[in-house]
């Protein structure tokens, strides 16, 4: 088991494959995983967990929340005809608020498993605050916009599926779910 003394890469990807691949459910495990291997390991993976402190964590939350996702991650540059930030115009892609409090609450939870292990005396990912996400405000369509919809997507194989959303609210994944 990795310890204290290696590197907080080293210990995510043990707490991944340890324990919370039994503690979540599969899709949770997924995104866990990708944030893991998307924000955390390049922004905090060479730190020791003994040796983490707030203000690192806090940094690294303020630099996520001010840097361009597509230039960091070289999103455009991957593709054929580069985009965007690959050709010098950067979009200024950031993270919302609730993307990097979901970051920060991953964190938090690899490292509260280290203090329950006795991996580190404490979690300091605990004592940074993110702030509180501001929901989004969505506007609802129209009773004509909804009309032009349902007219628009009349013969689509998943027209049932739009009715029923305009009728009951459902979110995607839930009318895909239903059988």
């Amino acid at each position: 088991m990795p310890s204290a003394q290696g590197g907080v890469a080293a210990y995510l990807t043990y707490w991944l494959e340890n324990s919370a691949v039994h503690q979540l459910r599969e899709n949770t495990h997924t995104r866990y995983t990708a944030c893991v291997n998307r924000y955390l390991v390049p922004g905090l993976g060479r730190k020791k967990p003994a040796k983490l402190t707030a203000k690192d964590v806090r940094t690294w939350l303020n630099q996520l929340r001010t840097t361009c996702q597509r230039c960091t991650h070289g999103i455009d540059a991957r593709r054929d005809q580069p985009r965007r930030c690959a050709a010098g115009q950067c979009c200024r892609k950031l993270l919302s608020p609730l993307a990097l409090t979901y970051i920060h609450s991953v964190l938090k939870s690899a490292l509260e498993h280290a203090v329950r292990e006795e991996e580190i005396p404490r979690n300091v990912a605990r004592n940074v605050r993110t702030g509180t996400p501001h929901p989004r405000r969505f506007e609802p369509l129209t009773t004509d916009e909804s009309r032009q919809l349902l007219t628009a997507t009349r013969g689509h194989r998943l027209h049932a599926h739009f009715e029923l959303a305009l009728h009951t609210g459902l979110r995607k994944g839930e009318l895909l779910g239903l059988r």
